[in-house]
């Protein structure tokens, strides 16, 4: 009786959320079909290391919005496969995904994940037409220490952005490593103490980055997330809100750091929710060229 009632709980607790910020309620429809193309290497000769993504992309020739994942693992493990629920519900949803893995601690320091998302991005803007991408829609959608990478490039300046980041959806994202300094795999990843490389952990905090400028995000994070408390996806809704920028936060009540990911109905709703109201729904008319 014990693993039932457990499994009611999570049932109970994962229809409990508070939302803040315009966020519209979750469209339902019809799933669509899609063709996945597994271990694609995304990153061009000569970069450090190999690396290769997933691409989920629905059937049909229409002009779709775009979304790269990145998974969580604490810097140093997890892979691509990790977001599969994440990339089919998009891809059933009408967007292309493309899941990405990308180099690890302790072999590979900040900014590395970061450069390699970036590349990502750049392959996908490269092979936009043949895959059916509209460059005007293109997200992020980050978990945990996949999370903190795609808030870097969310808020990098738009002129460094290629193609512009037009969304982000971030879960359970460490947005000020200053604080989580303490953290053995927060030194791991930036590759030395705070007092040796304070520059490098501001750098890598989100929080520390956000701008007028920065790429609408919603951010969502399970209250009873000990490992990432949920304070900093607070904080980053507040300043983000503070300078204008669309933002809006879900906080799921009665959840962990691994529950929020795995027992993700809601946020993978609002998160679906949110890119429909940031990049317009497949069928619609997109937002007007900006390139």
């Amino acid at each position: 009786m014990r693993p039932i009632v457990v499994a009611c709980l999570l049932l109970l607790t994962s229809a409990c959320a508070t939302q803040r910020g315009a966020l519209p309620s979750f469209e339902a429809r019809a799933p669509l079909s899609y063709r996945m193309q597994p271990g694609i290497v995304y990153t061009p000769d000569g970069w450090p290391q190999r690396l290769r993504g997933d691409l989920y992309r629905p059937d049909g020739d229409a002009l779709r919005p775009a979304v790269v994942l990145l998974h969580g693992g604490a810097w140093f493990r997890g892979g691509r496969g990790e977001m599969i629920h994440i990339a089919q519900a998009l891809a059933e949803h009408g967007y292309i995904a493309f899941s990405i893995d990308y180099r690890r601690a302790p072999d590979y320091h900040y900014p590395a994940p970061v450069d390699d998302l970036r590349a990502a991005l750049r392959w996908l803007d490269a092979h936009a037409d043949e895959l059916g991408v509209d460059r005007r829609r293109v997200a992020l959608w980050g978990y945990s220490s996949g999370a903190q990478i795609a808030g870097v490039v969310a808020t990098d300046e738009p002129a460094r952005q290629v193609p512009p980041i037009a969304a982000a959806v971030l879960g359970a994202m460490p947005a000020d490593l200053v604080r989580l300094a303490r953290a053995g795999i927060v030194e791991r990843y930036i590759g030395a103490p705070l007092d040796e490389a304070r520059d490098a952990y501001v750098n890598a905090s989100p929080l520390s980055r956000i701008s007028a400028h920065s790429a609408p995000m919603l951010l969502y994070h399970g209250t009873w997330d000990w490992l990432i408390g949920a304070d900093n996806s607070r904080r980053m809704y507040g300043g983000l809100r503070a300078l204008g920028v669309p933002c809006a936060l879900y906080l799921q009540h009665g959840t962990g750091h691994f529950t929020t990911f795995l027992y993700d109905r809601g946020p993978l709703r609002a998160g679906l929710a949110f890119l429909d109201q940031r990049l317009a729904v497949p069928g619609e008319a997109p937002p007007a060229a900006t390139r």
